[in-house]
């Protein structure tokens, strides 16, 4: 699996402004439901339903929010690049640098799973995350992703 196939360069978001998990996800609900034609309140609450549940700060510096929506027909992908850190409230108490948001259509159960595990495997592995954080390069990073 190519996560390229899933973003485009401009979904590549580096920036230091939000601190939050909240400003974060409203942040990239905003994003991702005005390139794709989606309501955004509707967005926001099924990223905030599914973060209810579990966090989605997985460790390590990584969250992977994710949603499955009944009317998209491809996944999607949009990263953030904090190098500062969020305070996502995850798994490890440790702040969060990448968030990858994850949107799949709700009938594609598989590609869904196979996603959300791509992007946490490549994204924990020794030294990934920091190599991201080492850049100011979207191309270094689409590199990394590519990997």
């Amino acid at each position: 699996m190519n996560l390229r196939e899933y973003f485009d360069k401009d979904d590549i978001i580096i920036e230091n402004k939000r601190r939050t998990k909240k400003e974060v996800l409203k942040y990239l609900t905003e994003l991702a439901s005005n390139k794709h034609n989606l309501d955004k309140d509707y967005l926001f609450n099924k990223i905030l339903e599914r973060e209810r549940k579990l966090t989605t700060g997985i460790g390590g510096g990584l969250a992977v929010p994710h949603a499955r929506l009944s009317n998209i027909n491809k996944c999607h992908l949009i990263i953030l690049i904090n190098k500062k850190g969020i305070d996502f409230e995850a798994m490890d108490d440790n702040k969060v640098n990448v968030v990858v948001l994850i949107l799949s259509p709700k009938n594609k159960v598989k590609n869904h799973i196979a996603l959300l595990s791509k992007v946490s495997y490549l994204l924990t592995e020794e030294n990934n995350i920091d190599h991201i954080l080492k850049t100011n390069s979207t191309e270094e990073i689409v590199k990394k992703l590519n990997s």
